[in-house]
């Protein structure tokens, strides 16, 4: 039996911690659901809020490009709404985005890419 892509998931988003933590993010929040809308990682890089988009692929098609328009609309939103929700509405932040290339489970590689959804 193979890996369900949840739990897929839950292993590149808590590489993507991992990695976070030892360049010297503070985690501040994972997996913030509204409607229609949820953040993977929220943290903070000394007083700028950064949300991440946490994203595995393992086939032809880079994790990069698996963030569609639509998507991105959707982070944007969820973010100022998590912004407003916290007082932190006048906070300097960006959205930045982990990718995780998987093989057969194993992680082979982890891109992230600062500012890349505004």
């Amino acid at each position: 039996m193979g890996v369900t892509s949840r739990t897929k998931g839950n292993r590149a988003e808590h590489a993507a911690a991992g990695y976070l933590r030892s360049r010297g993010f503070e985690i501040v929040g994972r997996n913030y659901t509204i409607r229609g809308g949820e953040i993977d990682i929220i943290a903070r890089d000394g007083e700028q809020v950064v949300f991440f988009e946490v994203k595995s692929s393992s086939g032809a098609m880079s994790a990069v490009e698996m963030v569609s328009e639509r998507k991105r609309a959707v982070l944007i939103r969820t973010c100022r709404y998590w912004l407003q929700k916290h007082n932190a509405s006048d906070a300097d932040w960006r959205i930045d985005f982990v990718g995780v290339e998987m093989q057969k489970g194993r992680i082979e590689r982890l891109v992230h890419l600062e500012n890349a959804i505004f």
